[in-house]
């Protein structure tokens, strides 16, 4: 018989004088035992007066923000997923399969990835297949950029067999020599 957990804990945050921080936190469990397990964490801040445009949501984070959305399905298909917003920039990231550029002022970051593991990794006798994207979007100047990529891997014992490939790719508006701006797209 499955058992079904489920827990929710929440942090909020109020304050009334200026300049006070406005926070609120939620982490989502929720778990039906040796089947599915799921982990969201929520993340709202709203500073007011001087640092207003220090507000933040995160529906999960990127590492370097945070904790990401993260599903786990029999223990054999794991997934990860991020949607960020961010009054005054996006820090650059490396992702590990390309890199991200830094974004300034009003922007978004979106990201997922999900993998597969048929076998026993303990035992060394396995496969995993995985993917996954990441990409940030900015309007000041406008930006957008992104990753995509894919992976494999067979182990038998002491030989492994590997591979992987990435796509990275950015629109970015740049100035023109003699004036006014132009899109310009990278790959």
């Amino acid at each position: 018989m499955a058992i079904i957990n489920a827990m929710v804990r929440a942090l909020a945050s109020a304050g009334i004088p200026p300049n006070v921080l406005t926070l609120i936190g939620v982490i989502i469990n929720w778990e039906i035992e040796d089947l599915v397990k799921i982990m969201i964490p929520i993340e709202a801040v709203f500073p007011f007066g001087a640092n207003a445009q220090d507000w933040h949501i995160y529906l999960g984070a990127r590492r370097d923000y945070g904790q990401p959305v993260e599903v786990d399905v029999l223990g054999i298909v794991t997934g990860t997923g991020y949607l960020m917003m961010r009054g005054n920039g996006i820090a650059a990231f490396d992702t590990g399969h390309g890199s991200l550029p830094a974004i300034t002022g009003f922007g978004v970051g979106l990201g997922i990835a999900a993998s597969f593991t048929w076998g026993s990794k303990p035992a060394g006798l396995y496969l995993t297949r995985g993917g996954g994207m990441d990409a940030v979007v900015g309007f000041d100047p406008f930006i957008l950029a992104g990753t995509i990529w894919v992976a494999g891997e067979l182990r038998l014992w002491i030989v492994s067999i590997g591979a992987d490939a990435a796509l990275e790719a950015k629109v970015a508006e740049v100035d023109k020599p003699g004036g006014g701006t132009e899109l310009s797209l990278y790959v």
